[in-house]
């Protein structure tokens, strides 16, 4: 029980300097700005499972953090007023807006760098778009267990790997493979600093 107590108030610490460091940005040496509580990109979103994973919780803690987070933050949205809950959405409508852009400019960075007609820059994003659609609905689908969105989510991965071969030539998918390692290696080596 006093483990259960400790890790329960370890999460709302947890939680509760992860949320009011949210709002917060710095610099980092390079002038980019990240947030404070070191969520970068699409990666800072496994935080959380990293924590869990290396106090090595069981099923039941997890569950019961989960709602420790939910309750703290049915908590939280009753202390704010609506133009504080309309600053926050607002916000969010912004990240979403810039991460939109900034998958467009990726896009046609790698339209550049690998000699992408604009037929296959088409058929790119037509297969980007379903692809969408079907993890959308993956995720959203409450009749799946964890393990099952996780297997469904890496069968489609699998799938438009396999249908990016009928798009692209094989000298386009070795220029995208070798980036694709050039840039996990970089961002390897950001992790272990």
């Amino acid at each position: 029980m006093k483990r259960i107590l400790t890790l329960s108030i370890a999460a709302l610490l947890f939680a509760g300097s992860a949320i009011a460091q949210d709002t917060k940005t710095s610099k980092d040496k390079a002038g980019k700005e990240w947030k404070k509580d070191g969520k970068k990109g699409k990666h800072g979103k496994h935080k959380g499972a990293g924590f869990a994973k290396d106090l090595n919780l069981t099923d039941a803690q997890k569950e019961q953090m989960k709602a420790v987070k939910q309750e703290q933050h049915s908590k939280m949205q009753n202390i704010l007023t609506a133009e504080q809950k309309a600053k926050i959405a607002e916000r969010k409508k912004q990240r979403q807006a810039e991460a939109k852009t900034r998958g467009a400019n990726r896009f046609g960075d790698m339209q550049k760098e690998l000699g992408i007609t604009n037929d296959q820059a088409a058929q790119l994003k037509t297969q980007n778009e379903a692809f969408r659609n079907k993890a959308k609905a993956i995720r959203e689908n409450n009749d799946l267990t964890k393990e099952q969105k996780k297997e469904q989510t890496k069968a489609l991965h699998a799938e438009r790997k396999e249908s990016m071969k009928a798009i692209l030539t094989a000298e386009q998918i070795q220029k995208m493979e070798a980036k694709r390692k050039d840039g996990k290696g970089k961002r390897d080596k950001k992790d272990k600093k």
